[in-house]
Parts: structure tokens; C-alpha cells; sequence
């Protein structure tokens, strides 16, 4: 162990751990994370900014929407919340730009719902999928349900099979209800009905008719057969989607089926295509004027946005786990520095989507007060431990809602739920690590134990070590209570120990159990009649 300057205590010198300077400094940068976010966030409720003019119409900008990513809850909740803000700034032209792989069912129809219905706040819509990009599933519901769809060069829409996590096709129910969408959309736009139909179901091949009179009609082989013999036999067919195929179709074959009018390469083209040249496109964030933390040329906060649930469960998960290996690793300060680390990554990008304000502040600084009275004050685990982890879930499981959103009781329940989760699944998970981390004795079969650095040599295996000279069955003295671990006075020296059972207090004194690299094992010293 590295030790820094020593610091004089009366008559004796102590020396300093890295280790503890590195737990010293990590709580400390911690908690200004949490004092500049409360700042920050009281400064903007205390001093608002009365003088700011009223905000410019957006009549004259093309408003351009992102959706780059898998289409969730999250991206619907943004997206009704970008256009209720542009709706309020009178916003006549969207341009929602499609590169996605899909998103749940649920979640793709909410949002081309939304957008469907924004026809009728007379605001024209433009599905653009740029060049080389891809709008499948739940993309292409979004871009039919669009004013216009337009694509770029290279660029691809369809596959819109309802299918499960595991790539499974899911029952005819729910391709039912999709397929009615997509109809519904394709018909409204004048999109091929019988094309938009194949693109969710596999069963439905596809025949190109092109009628005496030289019209063009795509059908069913169903709606074919239906047709009055004369016209049939009249007519010239070329079958374009074989049964058991899944539609997916480029910009070339969108524009000679029908389904766009325009293939642009930029968002100018698509305006002059459309005799929209009085108008300018503008980002959606750049158009209402958000401010953003970092310089001008690229906005510092952009990267941390939109990680996605997921990883935010993988953060608490991470959190919870290293909290145990600071328990199993007592002095060595790694585990609580990473915990700290997983936790303040969480509430920064949380943060960083609006999810972050002082209630969610406050209360996770609750929980950790209660957790600490638990830990230092209170013995045991009891009613102030249980409501401090309470606290903490509960002010992590409302990171996940916008703050300006009206709360929603069972949605918070659901994400107070994953947050207890993670936080689980990490101690359940370090319960089956457990044999293969460090543990007290050479045959609990640890990788340690069984690797080519396992050595007897205490000096070797921790070098620098004060506790490795003890013996077992030394006795001291804790300078704290022990919840289990703690520092002990060993002859003069301060030893980070873990206790081989539960809460020690400090009035008891301790003997060695077991030295095992830099883990010291106590356990109270039990006086005879």
C-alpha cells in the first residue's frame, strides 16, 4: 500500500493511506455534484428571468425532429413534449428524421398516432429517411403515418413484423391490429394498401396489375381474383411480393410503387422539392433555443442523453455490486469509489434528460443521511436502514420521469420496482461471485487462491501492509463501531478490519481471526468465568 507525509497525533506519527484519501476526496467531489445540481436548480426557481421577450414565431422554420434511436416510452414522452412546445410557438412545418430499427409496438404506434393527429393543427409532417439510413418496424409506421414520406439516396423502409424479443413472430391478434394501422395510414396517404399489408405480414404475396387502360393497381391475390374476369384477362400481372416474404423496399422502388413523389438528399432539397423555399430548417433544440451546457461547437451534454433504460438498471446493478466488494475488501476504498462513481454517472445523465431536479436531489441526500445515522449512529439494521434504501429507490426511480411531466404514481412504482431490482440483482450476484473473490480460506476455491500470484508471503501479497505483521488471536481495541468493518487500535496502530459476524461496538475489544492478504478478520473477545 502507498502511504503519503505523515501526520503528527501528540506523540506519534500516523501515516496516511492513498487508499483513504482517494474514500476522503470521492465523498467529497460526491457531494458538490449534489450541491452545485441543487444550486443550480434553486437559482433558476429563485431568479427567473423576467425580462426575457416574448418567444419568435416558428411559421417560418422547417422544425426538424430526430429519431435515432429504438422507439420507447421515453422517445414518445420527448417527442410530445417537443411538439407541445412547438405547437405553442405557432410551428407549421416538421421534418422528423427516420433512422431507427423499430421500437415496441405500443410505443411506434403512440408516436405515429401523435404525429397522425398533427394534421388536424394543420401542421404538415415529412417522413425523411436520409441517405443510407434505415426506417424498419416501428420507423416505418412513423414515416406512413407522416404528411409525406421522402427518403434519401440508399435508403430503406419496411419490415414491420410484429415479432417478440427473441425474434419470434408474434400471434396474428397483434399483426391484426398493426396491418389496420398501416392500412389505415396507407390509405389516407395513397400509399399501395396491399403493399403497406406486406410489410407486416408474411403470408401476403403481392401482384403488380397494370389494367388495358394502363392503370397500375397492386393486389392481393385475394382482391385479384375478385376482379370481373374480362378485366382480368385483359390485364398484365407481375407478382412483386412472394408469399412467406417480409416487404422491404429502397427509395427507387418506394418512388415506382408509389410511396414517395421526391427523393431527397438534404433537408434544403426536400423544402425546394416541396415549394417550401421561403422557409429555413432548424434542429428542434436549436429552434426553441435550449441552452446547453458546453461550448458552441458541440454541446458537452449531448453525449450523455438518451443512454436508454437499460443502461441506467446496468448503472444501479453496478452500484450495488461494488458496494459488496467494499465489504469484502474493507480499507481498500475501491468499491465505494466505484459505487459513487455508477451512481453520480446515473444522476448526471439523468440530469442531462431533464429528469434531475431538487426534489430528486433532496431525497436521495435523505436516503444517504439515513443510511449514514444507520451505519455510524444506530446499531444493527433496522427501521432508518430500511427507510434509507426506501428513499434512495424511490428518488432514483424518479430520475427516470421528466420533471416538468406530471408525476405519475405507477410509473414511479414500476421504476422504483427496477431500481430495487438492480440494486438486488447486484447482491444476489455478488452472493454467487462470492467464490470466486478473495475469501477466508485457501480451499473456498477463489480465483485467487487457485492463481499464480497466490503466495504465503504476507509482504508480497500486500506490500506496505501495517496489518500484516498481526497474528491471530491479537487483541484490540475499535476506535468505532464496527458495521462490519471499521478501523481497530492495534498497539498503536490504526487497522482497517471487517468484522466475522455482525455490528461490533466500540467499547468491546476484538481478537484476529484470520490475515489474509490486506483483510483483517475480528470477531469480540469472549471473557472466561
Amino acid at each position: 500500500m502507498i502511504f503519503y507525509r505523515s501526520r503528527k497525533f501528540g506523540s506519534r506519527e500516523r501515516s496516511i493511506p492513498i487508499s483513504e484519501r482517494i474514500r476522503t476526496l470521492s465523498h467529497g467531489l460526491f457531494l458538490l455534484l449534489i450541491g452545485m445540481l441543487i444550486s443550480a436548480d434553486l437559482l433558476a426557481l429563485q431568479f427567473p428571468d423576467a425580462s426575457e421577450p416574448a418567444e419568435p414565431s416558428l411559421r417560418d422554420v422547417a422544425v426538424v425532429i430526430d429519431i435515432d434511436q429504438q422507439i420507447d416510452d421515453d422517445v414518445v414522452k420527448r417527442f410530445d413534449r417537443t411538439i407541445q412546445l412547438l405547437v405553442e410557438r405557432e410551428v407549421r412545418i416538421v421534418i422528423i428524421q427516420l433512422s431507427t430499427p423499430g421500437g415496441t409496438i405500443e410505443a411506434s404506434r403512440r408516436l405515429a398516432e401523435s404525429i397522425d393527429n398533427l394534421s388536424d393543427q394543420d401542421i404538415t409532417t415529412f417522413g425523411w429517411v436520409p441517405n443510407g439510413q434505415q426506417a424498419y418496424s416501428g420507423g416505418t409506421m412513423v414515416a406512413l403515418a407522416c404528411t409525406h414520406l421522402v427518403m434519401g439516396d440508399n435508403s430503406r423502409i419496411g419490415d414491420v413484423q410484429p415479432i417478440d424479443i427473441f425474434g419470434n413472430e408474434l400471434p396474428e391478434k397483434i399483426q391484426t391490429t398493426v396491418r389496420a394501422d398501416m392500412r389505415r395510414w396507407a390509405r389516407d396517404r395513397g400509399y399501395p394498401i396491399a403493399l403497406a399489408e406486406a410489410m407486416v405480414t408474411k403470408e401476403i404475396s403481392v401482384l403488380q396489375v397494370r389494367t388495358a387502360n394502363g392503370r397500375t393497381r397492386y393486389l392481393t391475390e385475394q382482391e385479384y381474383q375478385d376482379l370481373p374476369e374480362e378485366e382480368r384477362n385483359s390485364a398484365q400481372k407481375q407478382r412483386i411480393v412472394e408469399r412467406g416474404e417480409i416487404l422491404t423496399i429502397d427509395e427507387k422502388e418506394a418512388f415506382e410503387y408509389g410511396f414517395i413523389s421526391h427523393i431527397c438528399l438534404t433537408q434544403e432539397q426536400l423544402l425546394t422539392d416541396f415549394g417550401l423555399t421561403q422557409m429555413r430548417a432548424l434542429k428542434a433544440g436549436e429552434a426553441l433555443g435550449e441552452q446547453r451546457i458546453g461550448d458552441p461547437g458541440g454541446f458537452a451534454l449531448d453525449s450523455f442523453r438518451d443512454w436508454g433504460r437499460f443502461i441506467k438498471f446496468l448503472l444501479i446493478f453496478g452500484a450495488a455490486l461494488a458496494l459488496v466488494i467494499e465489504f469484502k475488501l474493507p480499507g481498500v476504498g475501491l468499491g465505494a469509489a466505484l459505487s459513487l462513481g455508477f451512481l453520480t454517472l446515473f444522476l448526471f445523465i439523468s440530469y442531462a434528460d431533464g429528469n434531475v431536479g431538487w426534489i430528486e436531489l433532496s431525497l436521495f441526500g435523505l436516503g444517504l443521511v439515513l443510511l449514514a445515522l444507520e451505519l455510524f449512529v444506530i446499531p444493527g439494521f433496522g427501521i432508518s436502514g430500511i427507510l434509507g434504501v426506501v428513499v434512495v429507490c424511490v428518488s432514483l426511480g424518479l430520475c427516470y420521469q421528466p420533471v416538468e411531466d406530471v408525476l405519475s404514481l405507477k410509473q414511479l412504482s414500476k421504476d422504483t420496482l427496477q431500481v430495487g431490482g438492480g440494486l438486488a440483482t447486484g447482491l444476489f450476484t455478488l452472493l454467487i461471485l462470492a467464490y470466486i473473490l478473495p475469501s477466508r480460506s485457501k480451499s473456498s476455491g477463489s480465483i485467487i487462491d487457485h492463481s499464480t500470484l497466490e503466495t504465503d508471503d504476507s509482504a508480497i501479497a500486500s506490500p506496505g501492509f501495517e496489518g500484516a505483521t498481526l497474528q491471530v488471536g491479537q487483541q484490540g481495541s475499535p476506535i468505532q463501531d464496527l458495521h462490519p468493518s471499521g478501523k481497530v487500535d492495534f498497539e498503536g496502530k490504526s487497522i482497517d478490519v471487517v468484522s466475522e459476524g455482525g455490528f461490533i461496538e466500540k467499547d468491546i475489544r476484538v481478537e484476529v481471526v484470520e490475515v489474509e492478504g490486506n483483510r483483517v478478520v475480528v470477531r469480540p473477545v469472549v471473557e472466561e468465568a
